[in-house]
């Protein structure tokens, strides 16, 4: 599959429903993640591993971009404020994915307000404020815990 994410440690496939990591700049499996957190290896391109790849100030930093939805003008403004001052790639990752997920977010809504012609599109409103806001805690959670989190149903369109 073309959206595939493969594992910079081991090159296996990273499944859409799979968490991602990032280790010093590239994506790895939970699997390898938990090797190169338990101490100093070699592993990604023969570097030493035996850092954590980013400070904590980091990882809130990663959580940012998903408490938009909270915000609600900074659902889209946030994590693009986010994507272009921050310098570190996770956090960029972080504020693309959840810049991907608010945009994909806005077309559900604009379908589901024409929906509202025919009142289904209210169930599908109901129904999406709460998937955003249960998605977003989840994506504020792994972020600060620094895993990558992929939202389910996300158009991603910013890569």
């Amino acid at each position: 599959m073309a959206d595939q994410i493969q594992c910079a440690n081991c090159g296996r496939g990273i499944g859409a429903l799979e968490t991602t990591y990032l280790w010093q700049d590239h994506q790895v499996c939970g699997q390898c993640h938990s090797l190169l957190s338990s101490g100093p290896r070699a592993g990604v391109a023969g570097q030493s591993l035996a850092t954590p790849p980013m400070s904590n100030n980091n990882y809130l930093l990663a959580a940012l971009p998903h408490i938009g939805a909270f915000l609600g003008l900074g659902l889209i403004i946030l994590p693009l404020v986010v994507l272009f001052t921050a310098s570190d790639e996770f956090v960029r990752a972080n504020a693309r994915e959840a810049l991907n997920f608010h945009i994909t977010l806005l077309i559900y809504f604009i379908i589901s307000a024409v929906l509202c012609l025919v009142a289904i599109g209210f169930v599908l409103i109901i129904a999406l404020v709460i998937f955003m806001f249960v998605a977003s805690i989840i994506a504020t959670v792994k972020a600060s815990q620094g895993q990558m989190y992929r939202y389910p149903m996300t158009i991603r369109m910013i890569s």
